[in-house]
C-alpha cells in the first residue's frame, strides 16, 4: 500500500499507511423526503471517494481527496 501525501502523522509524526478508499454520499434530503419520494429523493446525491490513511503509531485516521 502507498504512503499518504504527507507520509507523516500530524499528531505524532509516525508513518502513515493507506488503508483503502472510503465512499461518502453527499446530499441534503431528510428521511421524510426519502419516505415520500423513495429513490427520486436520492437522484442528486453523489458519492465522494476519499483515500483513508492510518498512523502506525497512534492510529489517527486521516482522509485525503485523491483527485488533483
Amino acid at each position: 500500500m502507498a504512503d499518504s501525501p504527507g507520509t507523516k502523522c500530524l499528531r505524532c509524526q509516525g508513518d502513515m499507511q493507506e488503508i483503502g478508499e472510503v465512499s461518502l454520499v453527499t446530499g441534503k434530503h431528510s428521511a421524510a423526503a426519502k419516505l415520500l419520494f423513495g429513490q427520486l429523493a436520492e437522484m442528486d446525491e453523489r458519492p465522494w471517494a476519499l483515500s483513508a490513511h492510518r498512523c502506525s503509531s497512534c492510529h489517527l485516521v486521516e482522509l485525503y481527496d485523491p483527485a488533483p
